[in-house]
């Protein structure tokens, strides 16, 4: 009897030890999942930080762009104005250079038409001279 007994209490021994075994296998097994389940956790994390790091640097190069954009259109906007009054200054010079070359027609006008009364003066002068010298000889005949 007592042989039977030792059998069955190694058989409990041996189960027990099975049972454990067991036990730890999926302990490990579980703790295996949860460390699985952490680093998709992480990565995912990661890579959401990637994505907003990426949208950010994005939002930073429009914003770059949007402003260079406003310089080059003030820029535009200058070398517009600096045109317009090269223009200006082009049409303000010409129009008194017309203006300079009118005033000088107008006085050759003017020193024509006094020429020509003081050759109309000097013929009537001529004339009149004429005259005068004449009268005493038509008056004695």
């Amino acid at each position: 009897m007592k042989k039977k007994k030792k059998k069955k209490k190694k058989k409990k021994k041996k189960k027990k030890k099975k049972k454990k075994k067991k036990k730890k296998k999926k302990k490990k097994k579980k703790r295996k999942k949860e460390e699985e389940k952490k680093e998709e956790e992480e990565e995912e994390k990661e890579e959401e930080e990637e994505k907003e790091e990426k949208e950010e640097k994005e939002e930073k190069v429009e914003k770059v762009e949007k402003v260079e954009k406003k310089e080059k259109e003030k820029e535009k906007e200058k070398e517009k104005e600096k045109e317009k009054k090269k223009k200006k200054k082009k049409k303000k010079k010409k129009k008194k250079k017309n203006k300079k070359k009118n005033e000088e027609e107008e006085e050759e006008e003017e020193e024509e038409e006094e020429e020509e009364e003081e050759e109309e003066e000097e013929e009537e002068e001529k004339k009149t001279n004429f005259l005068l010298w004449l009268l005493p000889f038509l008056i004695c005949h």
